[in-house]
């Protein structure tokens, strides 16, 4: 188990780890693989209403994700049976974000739950969490509509264009050049100059 004066260290580098990650799911992943290790957990998951977004801990295709759900959905203090690590105590903390979270953490042993000082490091983690996955999905939505933009401008550009037709611009800069040149064409009798007087 962490010496407890070590907890601030953990946090901070905590969240140096979580900010580093570029997507949402990215955030997920690291925050539950850095706090398995930082408390000594055999189990980490994040939750959502009845989908699992991420979990350290269990074997390939073994993730039993019905059992976790409900889990996160009765809030009490559970124990699991985990391959390899036998029976763990859950601890579970609501997260801020997504809506309905819940950061789920596992350990072995008769005194695998979490200390007073331990579940409050994981509070914090929980919420450095929901900050970083909360940031990122409105990078992400960002990313998305950007990349959709320029997917639509490289199809519009390769579509293919009306024979004889000009770029508006041209035909703008046609337009005006012509006007401007009627504009020079002024009738000598509306320039006040004076008729030539020929010499007989």
């Amino acid at each position: 188990m962490p010496a407890p004066s070590l907890f601030p260290q953990q946090l901070v580098a905590f969240l140096e780890a979580v900010w580093s990650a570029r997507t949402e799911a990215a955030v997920a992943l690291m925050a539950v693989e850095r706090a398995a290790e930082a408390l000594d957990a055999e189990i980490a998951a994040i939750v959502c209403e009845d989908r699992v977004v991420a979990v350290v801990g269990y074997p390939e295709g073994a993730v039993p994700a019905r059992e976790l759900v409900l889990i996160a959905e009765d809030g009490a203090h559970h124990e699991v049976t985990v391959p390899g690590a036998g029976v763990c105590r859950v601890d579970a903390v609501l997260l801020d974000y997504p809506l309905g979270g819940t950061f789920i953490l596992a350990r072995a042993g008769p005194g695998g739950g979490l200390r007073h000082d331990e579940a409050s490091l994981l509070r914090g983690m929980a919420r450095v969490t929901s900050m970083a996955m909360r940031t990122q999905r409105l990078l992400d939505d960002e990313r998305a509509a950007r990349e959709e933009s320029e997917r639509q401008v490289a199809e519009n550009a390769r579509l293919p264009r009306p024979s004889g037709a000009r770029p508006a611009a041209s035909r703008s800069c046609s337009s005006h050049a012509s006007y401007r040149d009627d504009e020079t064409r002024v009738p000598a009798a509306e320039r006040n100059e004076a008729p030539v007087r020929r010499q007989e």
